[in-house]
């Protein structure tokens, strides 16, 4: 499948310190028809508007979280303000941005976002206290002060009227967000229901997630139902909206998918929605009970509640509303086999969502060859097959 390809004049991050140069990239790990393909078209029409980017190494990484300052970027790019504008920001704020650590790529961002009032200096400096700031191993903003910055630097009203929403943990949104949100859901920015039913608001933006919420707010300012103008200081209701540092004590996170996992004993890494977190293989407990390391790939992809003391991973459940399975068997028969993964076609099905004449994709370290007949037996569980048992016929 063709991948995207654009032009890289801004780069996010630290790849923005490198070019200087416009040159061809392809983002390999963003496809049409990919894990990711809901954010393609949003990351399509920015890269063609070069408000957004990717990395030297042709990727776009949209799995990873989003950092602080990566933020206040992509609102300047959005913005597109005037080089006076730009000029009058650095005069204003520069010193108070150097004073807290901002890194030469992003004064300019920091600097306007402080004159747009997207931020306020109590903003800056507990970020910086924070570690929002630092190049390593650095805090990344939560999804409720994300989108407390996209409404104030597009002057998006806080709606008092929340009805619209439908997210399971609004009881855990603070009301300023809460209003915010409802507005963004009206105007088609977020979800009603948020992701698999949750807000979500304690955990990071991925970058692919940044994409769909930029392009959407372009969209509106291009309709006409955002004005984009600044939002006056007075109207500010808090002065820092940054997360608390939760690395040290309990901390929880729900529904969250587990995108890779590396085994190193005590030392093993397991990537959670593009940020990595350390366990023990040895005493990790994976729905209460202890998992092999041949076994714990089989939790790769899916979603699971995180639970971690200073840090790290202790236990990962499988969420409550997903414990319910079915079973489903089927008789199938391979198409095409690549890389642990095989294209069949249904033969016989004893349930609906998997009619017969229809085709899948399924994952298996058994290779098979294109022809045989298998017969599958598996759980059917928040609509993907788990716990595959395949025997061939």
């Amino acid at each position: 499948m063709k991948t995207i390809k654009r032009l890289f004049i801004l780069t996010l991050g630290v790849s923005m310190l490198i070019p200087n140069f416009i040159y061809a990239k392809s983002f390999k790990d963003l496809k049409k028809d990919g894990q990711y393909k809901w954010a393609y078209e949003s990351v399509d029409s920015l890269s063609n508007k070069n408000i957004l980017s990717g990395y030297e190494d042709g990727t776009f990484k949209p799995q990873r979280a989003v950092s602080f300052l990566e933020v206040l970027q992509i609102i300047k790019n959005i913005k597109n303000p005037s080089q006076e504008l730009v000029q009058e920001s650095l005069a204003k704020f520069e010193t108070t941005a150097k004073n807290n650590s901002v890194p030469d790529w992003a004064l300019e961002a920091v600097c306007y976002n402080l004159n747009i009032n997207t931020i306020t200096e109590n903003t800056l400096k507990a970020a910086k206290d924070g570690g929002f700031l630092k190049d390593k191993n650095l805090t990344f903003p939560d999804r409720n002060s994300v989108t407390a910055y996209f409404a104030r630097a597009f002057n998006i009203e806080s709606s008092s009227d929340t009805s619209n929403l439908k997210h399971k943990d609004l009881d855990q949104v603070p009301d300023l967000v809460k209003g915010y949100l409802s507005t963004f859901v009206r105007l088609n920015i977020y979800a009603d229901t948020g992701s698999n039913g949750y807000f979500n608001g304690k955990k990071h933006i991925r970058r692919a997630e940044l994409a769909k919420i930029s392009n959407s707010i372009l969209n509106n300012i291009e309709n006409g139902n955002i004005q984009s103008e600044s939002m006056p200081s007075e109207d500010l209701k808090t002065d820092s909206l940054i997360p608390e540092n939760n690395e040290i004590g309990t901390q929880n996170i729900k529904n969250a998918r587990i995108d890779n996992i590396n085994i190193n004993g005590k030392e093993s890494i397991i990537y959670i929605e593009g940020r990595d977190y350390k366990f023990d293989i040895d005493t990790l407990l994976v729905d209460g009970a202890k998992i092999s390391p041949y076994e714990i790939n089989n939790i790769l992809g899916k979603n699971y509640d995180i639970s971690l003391v200073d840090g790290f991973v202790v236990q990962i459940n499988r969420p409550k509303e997903n414990q319910e399975s079915d079973t489903v068997e089927l008789t199938v028969k391979v198409l095409s086999y690549d890389e642990n993964n095989m294209m069949v076609a249904i033969m016989i099905s004893n349930n609906p969502k998997y009619a017969s004449g229809s085709e899948i994709r399924l994952e298996s370290r058994e290779r098979f060859m294109a022809g045989d007949i298998l017969q599958i037996r598996a759980k059917l569980i928040a609509d993907h097959l788990e716990d595959l048992k395949i025997k061939k016929i």
